[in-house]
């Protein structure tokens, strides 16, 4: 990863041997979840970047009908699915479908990370600084935030997949992808770049 994310080293960085040896047990498994989640998050970028475009072809073909249908004074119904637009909302579909299999896995690494917090409970002081900064409760409220967030985000993304296909003017399509590109629940930047910079990722 980039090491220029900042000019100051983790403190987790300096954990282990000077021969390289890995971590082990409860920071092993967190710096290995972090680096999950870190994955998990550039998969959404690039799916969402697909949905845009998809949404993008979407309210060009729809637009396109429309002026045919204003030249041909036709009165066509624009609730229904034109054929030309069934592959396209198949394929947003999908990209949506994608999304939520990456929800469930932050799901699962924030429950993973509860249930790592519950053993510590019985084995540790809950309250120890597992990489000099950060006690594991910090950890698992950053997680859970982090999933909170995108299961918000799918679950706007899951109405515009709906929708999209039925808007009847540019204005609404071009809302729709406004909506689906600037991701609004999404805000975690900074929880991400945290969690990469206390576990020695950055």
């Amino acid at each position: 990863m980039d090491s220029s994310f900042s000019p100051f080293k983790s403190p987790a960085s300096k954990l282990g041997d000077d021969k390289g040896h890995r971590l082990t047990g409860l920071q092993c498994k967190l710096k290995d979840s972090v680096a999950d989640v870190h994955n998990l998050l550039l998969k959404w970028t690039a799916l969402n970047r697909d949905g845009a475009a998809i949404i993008s072809e979407i309210t060009a073909c729809k637009m396109d009908i429309q002026s045919k249908n204003v030249a041909d004074d036709s009165q066509t119904n624009n609730s229904f699915l034109p054929l030309s637009l069934e592959p396209k909302c198949e394929a947003l579909l999908a990209v949506c479908r994608s999304m939520e299999k990456i929800v469930n896995k932050l799901e699962s690494l924030s429950s993973t990370i509860q249930g790592l917090h519950t053993l510590n409970q019985y084995q540790n002081d809950v309250n120890a600084f597992l990489f000099k900064t950060w006690p594991i409760e910090q950890f698992v409220d950053t997680f859970s935030a982090i999933h909170t967030m995108y299961k918000k985000e799918h679950s706007l993304k899951q109405k515009l997949v709906q929708f999209v296909a039925h808007a009847e003017t540019r204005n609404t399509l071009m809302f729709y992808l406004s909506a689906w590109s600037h991701e609004p629940y999404l805000n975690c930047n900074d929880l991400l770049e945290s969690l990469l910079f206390e576990t020695g990722h950055r």
